[in-house]
């Protein structure tokens, strides 16, 4: 059986991947169960072995030809996603028009809002939403700290039918509720994932293009801290000046075009230990930061949820940590025990 196109094939230690880019779906296979031959742009692809096996591409074999260049990715605007956690609910109405025009100078498209302050008001939400109504944003996701401002049916309606607002999650709420799949009220405390997550892949033609070169999460990020630190990303450990220093849109746009501030933007998953053998790697948002070697290759410091070796996540009944399977990656460099991770696999089949 053989399939050919836009359906993308990325070979991890394991399985491979077939990303569909054009019906946005993925599915993986055992590395034994599928040849793939390079025959151009568009690889060639035959799956064995699949009697009684469900699988997603094989009602449509010849989709048409996408085209596409895998080798180039670029976005018009300078920063693609902002995170706020500076408090800008407290500041006068002229100050954060003015923030707001920094931010629109680089040609946001989304900017995510993390408040602690437990005593914000649906007005300052109202000066919030007013002002990204006139800015360049065509998505804002909120995270609040609940109060019982935050509870009532105008303020849900509010959010629910704002077309700018695409999520909104209120943490430390003395219940979980769902409000149109749009605004979530949880119990739990706000807090980043770690590593990759199933429900965060996303199969779709922008980031596999965008992965070929650049980290998907860090690449094109702005946030602002809580004291107003400006850095790449939450994660990240280098600041850059506070935005309250900023007197103009063109010493913003200079800290950004820095090769210093940019410098985890292009540190793509083939470049990372344990990363670039894992199968999900055009289509993961990982916010683990890099750390780079004098050799200049990449690790991370905190495993991933999920194991590449065995095809494995964490939880999972089988399970084992990248140190269990015989593999080290340290600011030493990295060793993989190819005879004990074929040994663990061979159990679990």
């Amino acid at each position: 059986m053989k399939i050919h196109q836009n359906i993308r094939p990325v070979k991890g230690y394991y399985k491979t991947l077939l990303a569909d880019l054009e019906k946005l779906k993925f599915y993986s296979l055992k590395n034994e169960e599928i040849k793939i031959r390079d025959i151009g742009q568009f690889p060639q692809i035959e799956l064995k072995n699949l009697d009684g096996r469900p699988d997603i591409f094989l009602n449509d074999l010849n989709p048409p030809q996408l085209e596409i260049d895998f080798k180039t990715w670029d976005v018009p605007h300078i920063i693609a996603d902002l995170f706020i956690e500076y408090p800008i609910e407290t500041l006068s109405s002229d100050k954060l028009k003015g923030l707001m025009t920094y931010f629109n100078s680089l040609g946001l498209s989304s900017v995510n809002y993390y408040c602690s302050n437990s005593n914000l008001t649906k007005n300052d939400l109202i000066s919030l939403l007013d002002l990204s109504s006139k800015s360049t944003l065509s998505q804002l996701l909120l995270y609040l700290k609940y109060n019982d401002n935050l509870f009532s049916d105008d303020f849900l309606e509010m959010l629910i039918y704002n077309p700018y607002v695409q999520l909104v999650v209120i943490s430390e709420s003395p219940f979980n509720k769902n409000f149109e799949d749009k605004v979530h009220y949880t119990k739990d405390k706000v807090s980043g994932c770690t590593g990759a997550s199933e429900n965060s892949f996303s199969c779709n033609i922008m980031m596999f293009r965008e992965s070929q070169r650049h980290h998907t999460y860090f690449n094109r990020k702005l946030c602002i801290g809580l004291n107003g630190e400006i850095k790449n990303a939450p994660e990240c450990e280098e600041e850059f000046g506070y935005i309250q220093d900023i007197l103009s849109p063109k010493k913003l746009k200079e800290i950004i075009a820095s090769p210093e501030f940019q410098k985890y933007w292009y540190v793509h998953k083939e470049l990372c230990d344990i990363c670039k053998d894992c199968e999900f790697r055009h289509m993961c948002v990982d916010n683990r930061l890099p750390y780079q070697r004098k050799d200049e290759s990449w690790y991370h410091k905190q495993e991933c949820n999920y194991n590449p070796y065995i095809a494995k996540w964490k939880g999972e009944e089988g399970y084992k940590t990248l140190q269990e399977c015989g593999i080290v990656s340290t600011n030493e460099g990295l060793s993989i025990d190819h005879v004990k991770i074929a040994s663990i696999n061979k159990f679990n089949e």
